[in-house]
């Protein structure tokens, strides 16, 4: 026993591991194609790329209390959305990662959705943390 667990073989590690990789890939695919329809719904453009996350529910609410850009959540896929002074849209959430074996592990999903440049906005560089740490900050 490993940790409470049984010992496992390596094919039966790398089957897990490459159903993992397939689950997450179905996901992405799905996510990708919802968040490219809302981009066009609400802009009429064709969104040029896509980079991509599940857990429990963050609070829009403490997000937005030290949040430098007013933040909104979409209800298709629970991922963070907001506007920069420069224009750029971006989506932040996060995605289970079965590829570890393990619960609870998740990746981190910065999306630049209008592929726009970020022209060094000192306001981005904390957005993330926002969404990641918010109820850490306001307690």
């Amino acid at each position: 026993m490993i940790m409470g667990k049984e010992k496992i073989t390596r094919e039966e590690a790398l089957a897990r591991f490459q159903a993992a990789k397939n689950k997450k890939r179905e996901c992405l695919k799905r996510l990708e194609k919802s968040m490219k329809e809302d981009y066009r719904k609400r802009t009429g453009k064709e969104a040029e790329n896509f980079f991509c996350a599940m857990m429990n529910p963050l609070s829009l609410e403490l997000i937005n209390k030290v949040a430098a850009y007013p933040v909104v959540c979409n209800a298709h896929d629970g991922f963070f959305h907001f506007f920069t002074d420069g224009g750029v849209h971006y989506s932040v959430g996060f995605i289970e990662d079965d590829a570890l074996l393990s619960k609870e592990s998740y990746q981190l999903i910065i999306a630049n959705l209008n592929n726009r440049k970020s022209m060094r906005d000192k306001k981005f560089t904390i957005m993330p943390f926002s969404v990641i740490d918010s109820e850490r900050v306001i307690n």
